[in-house]
């Protein structure tokens, strides 16, 4: 039992609501923009994979929402199907206010952002359009 209860204190926190909300808008986002995708969501890790393809096995890109104790983790890991848009999604997060750069490996093709601001801002600066605009000023470097 103790061990249940602990597991329980863990994992029951009022802002992995709030994760998963935005990891839910993210994800619809993304697939508005025709890419497929797949969710899973285990322990202290929500991953949600991306792919341009029916056979979803060539991923593009991942999601992966993560918490601690403390600190809430949004990161970005491009996969072997990578393309333009998975490495301007990368970057395009740089852009939105309540997410910090917390660290930038391109060794591994990863960034990872911590969750400073509230989740509903955060929602309400991500649309399709928006990412359809900053790309297009990214790729003709306006």
């Amino acid at each position: 039992m103790k061990h249940l209860k602990t597991y329980e204190d863990n994992n029951y926190r009022e802002d992995l609501n709030d994760l998963k909300k935005l990891l839910y808008h993210i994800k619809n986002v993304i697939d508005s923009l025709g890419y497929l995708s797949i969710t899973n969501f285990i322990d202290t890790q929500y991953n949600i994979y991306f792919s341009k393809f029916p056979n979803t096995e060539k991923k593009i890109f991942e999601i992966q929402g993560e918490f601690s104790k403390s600190l809430t983790f949004l990161s970005i890991t491009l996969r072997i199907g990578m393309n333009d848009f998975s490495l301007f999604i990368q970057q395009y997060f740089k852009t939105i206010n309540g997410l910090e750069l917390y660290n930038e490996n391109p060794n591994f093709f990863n960034i990872q952002y911590k969750i400073t601001g509230g989740v509903d801002d955060i929602i309400n600066q991500i649309s399709k359009d928006d990412i359809k605009l900053k790309m297009d000023t990214n790729k003709y470097n306006l």
